[in-house]
């Protein structure tokens, strides 16, 4: 027969046996080891109302059954992440999506199978950007002419429609 590490424990587990009609019963202490976990990458950028990505794996060697990974967040004014994952019987790999909340922000997400923490990776957040860019014809104009510009955004809700205001810095030449 077999048995399954779920968890590990700072202690050894007994485990019992007994058979009816036997007099003696089998007592043996397990220990139960930390699963080798990695999350890649290390460091991660997030923008604001964005969503990135941990990728969370185990050893192709130690897929023998489901592995619950709880995971821990320094910082749940920055960034917003599930309370844990498990990485599937005869899988590696799952994903966990990270979602940005405040710009400026550094916090830790760890990951741990019972006593230890195993991995952790830094998710910095930025802020959502709007920039202008030449939408192809370059960056000069003639006077009396118009000039085509891209307004390009990155972050922040992409549903949702954006105004943005443009101003010069010398009203009398643009």
């Amino acid at each position: 027969f077999t048995v399954t590490g779920l968890v590990s424990r700072e202690n050894p587990i007994t485990l019992r046996g007994d058979a009816e009609g036997y007099a003696m019963d089998a007592e043996v202490a397990i220990s139960v080891a930390p699963a080798l976990i990695q999350v890649a990458p290390a460091a991660q950028t997030v923008l604001v109302g964005g969503t990135a990505t941990l990728a969370v794996s185990r050893p192709a060697t130690q897929m023998g059954a489901d592995l619950v990974v709880s995971i821990f967040n320094s910082d749940d004014t920055a960034v917003t992440v599930a309370a844990s994952v498990t990485i599937p019987q005869n899988e590696n790999l799952v994903y966990v999506d990270v979602t940005g909340l405040e710009a400026g922000e550094s916090p830790t997400v760890s990951f741990q199978n019972g006593v230890s923490t195993v991995a952790q990776a830094t998710v910095n957040v930025s802020g959502a950007t709007v920039s202008v860019v030449d939408a192809g014809d370059g960056l000069s104009v003639v006077a009396g002419q118009a000039l085509a510009l891209n307004a390009v955004r990155a972050g922040g809700d992409m549903s949702a429609a954006l105004t943005v205001s443009l101003t010069s810095a010398d009203d009398t030449a643009l």
